[in-house]
């Protein structure tokens, strides 16, 4: 598929930009790695962002992922068991700690990219939101996936305050002289099929109710990528 150089995307401006480094989190889908990158590389996260991908990005690394039956045609000889998204989890856990590590515990930001016509939602939820193609149903689309990110956002929070982490800082610290490990900026983003990105939501606080992301303003020319 030919890329684009000369298309117009609308990236989101009114967040702090990342400082240090980045987990990037996104889907496996691959038509829209190369505007991923170009939204990443407007962030000027550049050489300084390690990425994990996912099928469906967050849907199946929350607590709230759906119980997914893969199409089997033995089901009349057996009981299917459903898919298990705990391995998923527990492999972006496992990366989580090796860039804490490999960072010396300087993973300031986290991105969720989610991205429309997800074909991993479409399996997993069993709903088609482009069923009519004319008139697509958008609002579910996005209310799915902006409850699946702000999820995945408010674990991977909480994680910083498990056993895991704990030791995890006690061992940066001795190794580097780390005096805090942090929880970074978790951000959520929804990209559009022409490489445009929407901001789902602030990055959540321990403690404190989550805000939504203030509706963007008309596109300026600051706010479109060319």
């Amino acid at each position: 598929m030919p890329t684009s150089p000369g298309l117009s995307r609308k990236y989101p401006h009114h967040y702090p930009a990342p400082r240090k480094y980045a987990l990037v989190i996104s889907c496996v889908d691959c038509r829209l790695l190369d505007d991923l990158v170009r939204f990443l590389d407007h962030d000027n996260l550049t050489n300084r962002y390690y990425h994990l991908t996912f099928a469906g990005c967050a849907i199946g690394l929350n607590k709230k992922a759906p119980v997914y039956h893969p199409t089997c045609t033995q089901r009349s000889e057996h009981t299917c068991v459903p898919f298990d998204f705990s391995t998923w989890k527990q492999a972006l856990y496992d990366h989580l700690k090796l860039v804490l590590t490999l960072t010396k515990g300087e993973v300031t930001d986290v991105y969720v990219i989610e991205h429309a016509d997800c074909g991993a939602y479409k399996a997993f939820l069993n709903v088609d939101y482009y069923a009519d193609t004319a008139n697509p149903d958008t609002s579910a689309e996005h209310n799915d996936h902006h409850a699946h990110a702000l999820e995945l956002a408010k674990e991977l929070i909480e994680w910083y305050d498990t056993p895991a982490a704990k030791a995890l800082a006690a061992d940066l610290k001795k190794q580097f002289g780390l005096e805090e490990l942090r929880p970074p900026l978790v951000r959520g983003f929804l990209m559009d099929l022409r490489g445009g990105v929407e901001r789902l939501f602030d990055s959540p606080t321990p403690g404190k109710r989550t805000k939504k992301a203030r509706t963007p303003a008309p596109a300026t020319d600051d706010e479109c990528y060319m």
